[in-house]
């Protein structure tokens, strides 16, 4: 919990360029936290906002996050994968 009470998590995405991590609030950390466990293949939904406390940066906010097996069930239109064969 937040000192404001709040839920939250923090997780680590990685793939074979590097990592980043990311820390959820609320409802968004409630909605995704089954879905986050050690090696699972995941696809992220996230888009710029400005940042919280700093609003004319933008920071990269995660909307959802699907299981990759699962992507097919929830009707996505478009699935990008961009792949470094170098």
């Amino acid at each position: 919990l937040s000192k404001k009470g709040n839920t939250f998590g923090t997780f680590t995405l990685e793939d074979f360029s590097g990592s980043k991590e990311f820390t959820v609030f609320g409802d968004t950390y409630d909605q995704i936290k089954g879905t986050l466990a050690t090696n699972n293949c995941v696809v992220v939904e996230a888009g710029w906002e400005p940042r919280y406390y700093n609003s004319p940066e933008l920071e990269l906010k995660v909307k959802t996050v699907y299981r990759l097996e699962g992507v097919l069930d929830k009707n996505m239109k478009a699935l990008e994968l961009k792949l470094n064969l170098a």
